[in-house]
């Protein structure tokens, strides 16, 4: 059987396969974050959870990870992280029309 290339709306969807991981890439878009300030404020269910998903964006380039005395252990995106914020901003506009139409 031979293997077909991926399309680049099933990269995009590996990539961001679950709810949380555009919420934190969202998040990140307006700069670096504590894992202690993004899991407070986004909706995440456990610690765990969250700090995987975190590791496994890291593992796809999507953000760098850092420890500063200061501010503990924090993220920041990387350039393939950055270079989502046109399908963050256009996913988030489409559901705020759709969220809109409901009323």
């Amino acid at each position: 059987m031979m293997q077909t290339k991926p399309t680049g709306l099933e990269v995009t969807l590996q990539l961001l396969n679950d709810t949380s991981k555009p919420l934190i890439v969202a998040d990140l878009l307006t700069g670096p974050k504590s894992l202690c300030t993004m899991y407070q404020l986004l909706p995440v269910q456990t610690p765990s959870q969250f700090v995987w998903r975190v590791m496994t964006l890291w593992r796809q380039g999507v953000v760098s990870v850092g420890i500063c005395r200061a501010h503990g252990v924090y993220c920041r995106l990387t350039g393939l992280g950055r270079s989502l914020q046109d399908v963050i901003s256009s996913m988030s506009q489409w559901g705020e029309h759709q969220s809109s139409k409901k009323r």
